[in-house]
């Protein structure tokens, strides 16, 4: 498990890992979270994102295109 950032945003949402799985031309990054359901059950799932160096996460602040980045 690498050092996670803080991630406090949504409080149904829990994230217990993120591994970087290619670094290539671009970064692909598999996030496995707990996300808590309407009815309070709780659920692990993973997402992989991947990110170039136009599309990395900034500061979430707005893009020259006016799109938030996170």
């Amino acid at each position: 498990m690498s050092s996670l950032p803080s991630l406090t945003r949504n409080p149904r949402v829990r994230v217990t890992d993120v591994e970087v799985l290619s670094s290539a031309w671009y970064v692909l990054r598999r996030t496995t979270f707990d996300y808590q359901h309407r009815d309070g059950r709780w659920t692990t799932e993973q997402r992989e994102r991947r990110t170039t160096a136009a599309t990395a996460p900034r500061s979430c602040s707005t893009t020259r295109r006016g799109r938030r980045c996170c």
